[in-house]
């Protein structure tokens, strides 16, 4: 593999030389050309504005309308706010949630992806062909959350010569855009309003498959969002901001700009292929409301365990306190009197007295957990929450998209503001069995050569069963399995998720 890299790299190299003086007067640093025109520059970027809802089961099936939801670690990539939402169910000062999530966004030989309108799509109808994983954890402390969440996805793409539709596939390159986003978030007003701010870093890898890297691009940006759930309320509001990103070369990449600023590497057949000097993120803002009908409430006040811990602690303390003024005035008199043996008995009878304070302030807290879970547990489970939300992303210069980039051809993108918006409806049909969801969204084009379209989501959760995980989850905590689909023209994506049942 290193062998291939480097040959691949002195190509390019080698090209750069040959090809630079014949391109000089055409200014090969010069911008992009008109649609359909060959790329014969790196003078552009990659808008990763494009594409449908890509997310966990319950918020692909929402539609993606998720943003005044924002609960668990499938809320972080929607709004920062999220890390500091404490469930009912949380019981302790400090906690912790953990998630992954799975999808397959080209289940279709003729999935166009991206929605570029093209007959052909760069991806294909074989199981490997895409597939986009999250990870994801929350940690919380009290009021204050800290999420954390890598995000991969992974292009295998076949790229055939255009002189011969009827030839054999050749192998092309492979596309990994890697992400990763810490959050962290705080509660006011007892959990009623909720404020997050976050550092997201992006990238994107290009390399032959199975092969050494040919070239990275990376960069950081920010983001920051809202969250207002007044407790008892049957509605929620939220509202997310992200800034746009424009990343630089790695310094560390095999391949770098050449003389004139282009960035060339070589395919299978010889030919030279341009990569961006950049990768966009454009900006994105989302504002949403959420409201829910039945007896289940939408937002149950969090009750944190110190407000019963505390007063109970300090009373044992002043006990303890008064206790131990007896014993050391008894102490003195028994020192003085050299009643060595009455004093052993009465440090064992202090000993005891301190392991029973022990034992029963544990015992409370147990107690306490208990009635607060079984307060949850208990509520009713008949409920019907509708979401709906808009999303905007921005514009961006002199940028193409994936497709056009893996095809050599100009097909600009981002070049207007584009707006998504967004409603789902989600119910627990069976009670502590099965949740349903459904959802629909208008996925705008960022490109000029198709139209937008109309999506349609579907998406469900099932209750599993009990498992501590060797321990680290509570002896109660409960399994679900989860999947979605989402549906449009040219378009069927699918996807798995795990997580706890609640």
């Amino acid at each position: 593999m290193a062998r291939r890299a480097r040959v691949l790299s002195m190509a390019s190299w080698a090209s750069c030389l040959v090809m630079a003086p014949l391109a000089a007067p055409a200014r090969a640093d010069g911008p992009i050309g008109s649609n359909g025109t060959p790329i014969t520059t790196s003078d552009y970027a990659i808008d990763l504005g494009a594409g449908p809802v890509v997310a966990g089961s319950r918020v692909t099936g929402l539609a993606g309308a998720y943003v005044a939801i924002s609960e668990d670690v499938d809320g972080n990539p929607q709004n920062p706010a999220s890390p500091a939402v404490r469930p009912g169910y949380s019981l302790e000062h400090f906690d912790y949630h953990l998630g992954l999530s799975l999808a397959f966004p080209a289940a279709l030989g003729s999935s166009d992806f991206f929605n570029t309108g093209g007959e052909t799509t760069m991806l294909t109808s074989r199981a490997d062909s895409a597939a986009f994983i999250t990870l994801a954890a929350n940690f919380q402390w009290g009021t204050v959350g800290l999420g954390i969440t890598a995000d991969g996805q992974t292009y295998s793409l076949d790229k055939r010569p255009e002189t011969d539709d009827d030839g054999p596939e050749i192998e092309g390159l492979q596309a990994v855009i890697g992400g990763a986003r810490v959050q962290a978030a705080n509660a006011f007003f007892d959990g009623q309003a909720i404020a997050g701010v976050g550092m997201r870093i992006i990238g994107l890898t290009v390399k032959p498959p199975g092969e050494d890297s040919l070239f990275d691009t990376r960069a950081t940006g920010l983001e920051a969002g809202v969250l207002v759930r007044p407790n008892g309320a049957p509605f929620r509001v939220g509202a997310a901001f992200q800034a746009g990103v424009t990343t630089g070369v790695d310094p560390a990449s095999q391949l770098q700009p050449n003389a004139v600023g282009d960035i060339i590497a070589m395919d299978d057949l010889g030919n030279a292929i341009y990569l961006p000097s950049a990768v966009k993120l454009p900006w994105r803002v989302d504002v949403g409301v959420a409201h829910q009908w039945g007896a289940r409430p939408l937002n149950p006040r969090w009750i944190h365990p110190h407000r019963f811990d505390d007063p109970k602690r300090e009373a044992m303390e002043k006990a303890r306190q008064a206790r131990e003024a007896v014993y050391r005035q008894r102490m003195a008199v028994l020192r003085s009197e050299g009643k060595d043996a009455e004093m052993r008995e009465l440090r064992r009878e202090l000993d005891e007295h301190e392991a029973d304070d022990e034992a029963e302030m544990e015992a409370f807290e147990q107690e306490t957990r208990r009635v607060l879970r079984e307060l949850y547990v208990n509520l009713p489970r008949r409920y019907l929450l509708l979401s709906a939300q808009l999303h905007l992303r921005g514009a961006v210069s002199q940028a193409v998209g994936v497709e056009s980039f893996l095809q050599g051809r100009v097909n600009r993108s981002g070049q207007q503001v584009t707006a998504s918006p967004r409603i789902g409806i989600e119910s627990e049909v069976l009670p502590n069995l099965l949740r349903l969801r459904a959802g629909t969204y208008y996925e705008p084009t960022r490109f000029r050569t198709s139209d937008g379209r109309l999506h349609g989501t579907l998406g469900f959760d099932v209750r599993l069963f009990r498992w501590d995980v060797f321990g680290i989850k509570a002896d109660w905590y409960e399994w679900r399995a989860g999947g979605v689909i989402d549906l449009a023209a040219r378009y069927l994506g699918w996807g798995l998720t795990v997580g706890g049942w609640y």
